[in-house]
């Protein structure tokens, strides 16, 4: 199953921005320097783009509910015959972060 969001690399303006907006020490940095810097360092940023939700994955959010219900529910046997909490399976959290959970 496909992920519901788009993670895309951030190109060094935009990072440079980011680095300039949350770090004190760099307000007074000019961009272009800190472009520099990073082009030469190797260091980028990821960011998550917001991407419209199709129609079919609200319609599905009862469903989700239900299923949280019962991997709360199942937790504690999942517990006693694995020695794990909590479900690893990719597509469920695929679908359950699309749907804002």
């Amino acid at each position: 199953m496909a992920n519901f969001w788009q993670i895309k690399t951030a190109d060094y303006y935009w990072t440079a921005r980011e680095l300039k907006q949350y770090l004190p020490e760099l307000k007074h940095s000019d961009t272009e320097d800190i472009v520099s810097r990073l082009r030469g360092s190797g260091i980028f940023l990821v960011r998550k783009q917001a991407v419209k939700r199709p129609m079919w994955i609200r319609l599905t959010m009862p469903l989700g509910l239900l299923l949280i219900f019962l991997m709360l529910i199942t937790s504690p046997i999942k517990f006693m015959i694995t020695g794990t909490w909590g479900y690893r399976i990719e597509w469920i959290s695929n679908w359950l972060g699309a749907m804002g959970f």
